[in-house]
């Protein structure tokens, strides 16, 4: 996402200069295990289980990030579980 700010003065009277900033993910990826198990003989229970990677970055022309500079990219990590129900067929 990237947005662009024109310069305007707020309502204290201060100038705000003009502010370019993006967010956005460059890469995603991971895997998910599951093992299906007849549940019932109309149904099948698959447990799932696995772990997520992503990368982030922002940008700020103004420098007003949280980490105190104009942008950053950092890792994250992640992970998932759950079941999936669903009919036998």
């Amino acid at each position: 996402m990237w947005e662009h700010e024109n310069a305007y003065t707020d309502s204290l009277g201060t100038l705000q200069p003009r502010a370019d900033f993006s967010t956005g993910r460059r890469a995603s990826g991971g895997v998910k295990l599951s093992y299906p198990v007849l549940w019932s003989p109309t149904a099948v229970l698959a447990p799932y289980v696995g772990p997520y990677g992503d990368y982030y970055f922002n940008s700020d022309s103004a420098g007003r990030s949280r980490c105190g500079r104009g942008g950053q990219s950092r890792p994250t990590s992640s992970s998932t579980a759950g079941r999936r129900a669903q009919p036998v067929a």
